[in-house]
This record gives structure tokens, C-alpha cells and sequence, in this order.
């Protein structure tokens, strides 16, 4: 049996996934990393006012792609409604 989690750390979207025998043994897995990622997400530094660092983009909370054309560089990604452009 296995649970995968979703969190961000360190403004990076990652995927933890616990592996068990029983139902039982991943809960507690699941549980142990639950309080370990909420400690890690407390201690992130805040972002240096912009909602993008690093290209992630912190209003919706995704990994963009940066992208060069003509000697200009930006970071974006798609969404439903569109294209978000980073810096």
C-alpha cells in the first residue's frame, strides 16, 4: 500500500510518497511526514517581494518555464486563462 503527498518545500512543489504493509503503518508515515513538511514549510525564508522566485510561481503555486527570444529572457506558464508571465 502507498500514499503519495503533495507540498511545497522551499518553493518547490514536491510529491513524498510512503510505502507499508497496512493501512496502518502508512497512516502513521503519513502523519510523521505531515508534521515534518509543516515544520519545513514554517521555516521557509518569505519571498523577497515578488510573487516569483526561481521561476515558481507563487499565486499559483506552479513551476514555470523560462523562455528566451531576441536577447530577452522571462519566466511563464499556462493556465486555464491564459499565460502568466514571471519576470
Amino acid at each position: 500500500m502507498s500514499i503519495t503527498l503533495k507540498a511545497t518545500l522551499h518553493g518547490h512543489e514536491v510529491l513524498v510518497t510512503l510505502r507499508g504493509t497496512d493501512f496502518a503503518s502508512v497512516k502513521a508515515q503519513v502523519e510523521e511526514a505531515s508534521e515534518w513538511l509543516k515544520v519545513q514549510a514554517s521555516a521557509q525564508p518569505p519571498t523577497q517581494g515578488t510573487e516569483y522566485s526561481d521561476g515558481w510561481c507563487h499565486r499559483h503555486g506552479v513551476q514555470m518555464r523560462q523562455n528566451h527570444k531576441d536577447g530577452r529572457s522571462w519566466w511563464s506558464h499556462k493556465t486555464a486563462d491564459g499565460w502568466c508571465k514571471g519576470k
